[in-house]
């Protein structure tokens, strides 16, 4: 049942958007016929070819431009949206860039390191302890 409903809603969207589509490039098809015809300096009405004084043209061209603008408002509330996010992907890929610059002795130097502090050399020097290092992928 939602499935059914979901599917009849996406076709009541794509045949208003389709509508919308039409109705929007007959609009912009009109201005730039207007445009045109000014430029070649012909006398143009543009008042009656862009339909002033007409209410229900004048209504589609009110909706046409909240439409449009709407649309202009979600693309540029998307872009704001990626850009954000690629801007803390960069602070995070920085933060850890800096983190792995920072020198931490391996955990076999810091074994080296204890030893020789404590005057203890038998772990460093010994062949099992130096092999298991090594299989771990430390030298």
């Amino acid at each position: 049942m939602l499935i059914g409903s979901q599917s009849i809603n996406l076709i009541v969207l794509k045949n208003e958007w389709t509508m919308f589509s039409r109705m929007a490039d007959t609009k912009i098809a009109a201005l730039k016929e207007v445009i045109e015809r000014l430029q070649r300096g012909e006398d143009v009405d543009v008042e009656r070819m862009l339909g002033t004084g007409d209410e229900r043209q004048e209504q589609e061209w009110k909706d046409v431009l909240q439409e449009i603008e709407e649309e202009d408002r979600l693309w540029q509330n998307k872009a704001r949206k990626k850009a954000r996010r690629a801007a803390r992907k960069a602070e995070r890929e920085a933060a850890a860039a800096a983190n792995e610059g920072r020198s931490t002795p391996e955990p076999s130097q810091q074994l080296e390191q204890r030893d020789s502090d404590t005057g203890n050399s038998d772990r460093s020097s010994s062949p099992t302890l130096q092999a298991m290092w090594s299989r771990l992928g430390f030298s």
